[in-house]
């Protein structure tokens, strides 16, 4: 199952400014012109001068990730807040010359260009986070209709029968009805927040790098941390993979699981609020005997809408 987002996922994008004929005059500021990265989503060849941590990079990808091989530039720059002397104050965008400019009210604005670049302006240092993803949904998905490809924002699933896709808007269940189909939600869709790399810990850790999910980890021992580093140097280098410098920060790190591989007596309730913050959706992991109060404890994570599925049952047949 993969999901996608394209230009029906840019609600953002509600009040057009009425120009389609306008002549483009945009210059970019050059702030990046490197392309030191180069990563595979959507089918297509990303070649950017900085990081995405949320993608793959194009060496980890597997046989025929890539689609169509043209690469795809993506660059940040300092973008103008006019066209044409058109002040762009409202979410909006401009079509004309093969470009498509977009503005939003948060500062964000993005250039796409004949179907080869995205150029994208955060606008400020708080906003790169979310200028990374609209760069990777909004700005490929009309880098790729450029190119002459319908983008579809949906879920899909691979049946014998072919591919079934599920479309629709943003939380319209699209996920929940996929994995519901096939049976499971593959780890590649997945972020993990790991504590400990010990026996099992590492051995999970090479496991999730190998699925394709993007994992966070907590090891205080350095020389641990270089092995896995070392053995799986790709992921780290692509940002699939880091390490926390703080490892008590891994219950504020945003995941989707949380995997205890370590120590004991941590899910107490300070954390179980972390957890839940982070936006952790379910705690599973090798360790064991982890709530201080065994009786009480599980029904309080349960209650707060965070299961944890004990170790008894990860670790049955061995």
């Amino acid at each position: 199952m993969s999901s996608g987002a394209g230009l029906a996922n840019t609600r953002e994008l509600s009040h057009p400014v009425t120009a389609p004929a306008t002549r483009l005059r945009i210059k970019p500021t050059k702030m990046n012109a490197n392309t030191d990265f180069s990563y595979c989503v959507h089918g297509l060849l990303v070649q950017s001068g900085f990081e995405f941590p949320e993608l793959l990079a194009v060496s980890q990808a597997g046989p025929g990730a890539v689609l169509d091989p043209r690469p795809a530039r993506v660059a940040m720059a300092s973008l103008p807040e006019t066209i044409d002397h058109q002040a762009v104050s409202k979410d909006g965008y401009l079509i004309g010359d093969g470009r498509v400019f977009m503005a939003l009210t948060n500062g964000i604005r993005c250039l796409v260009e004949a179907g080869e670049k995205v150029t994208i302006d955060p606008g400020s240092d708080e906003a790169m986070p979310a200028a990374r993803l609209f760069a990777l949904s909004a700005g490929l998905g009309t880098l790729l209709h450029q190119r002459g490809y319908i983008p579809v924002h949906c879920a899909a699933i691979d049946t014998p029968a072919g591919c079934v896709v599920f479309a629709g808007n943003a939380g319209d269940g699209k996920s929940t009805l996929a994995a519901s189909l096939s049976g499971a939600v593959p780890l590649s869709d997945m972020s993990v927040s790991l504590q400990g790399c010990g026996e099992v810990g590492y051995r999970l850790a090479q496991h999730l790098i190998e699925t394709g999910s993007r994992i966070i980890l907590a090891e205080p021992n350095e020389e641990i941390r270089q092995s896995l580093e070392a053995d799986c140097r790709g992921a780290f280098e692509s940002g699939q993979a880091r390490f926390l410098e703080n490892p008590d920060a891994i219950y504020d790190a945003p995941a989707d699981m949380f995997c205890p591989c370590a120590l004991r007596d941590i899910l107490t309730e300070r954390n179980l609020k972390r957890l839940v913050t982070a936006g952790v959706r379910i705690v599973g992991g090798a360790g064991n005997n982890l709530f201080p109060d065994q009786i009480d404890g599980p029904w309080e994570y349960h209650e707060a809408g965070l299961p944890v599925v004990p170790y008894e049952g990860i670790g049955a047949g061995g």
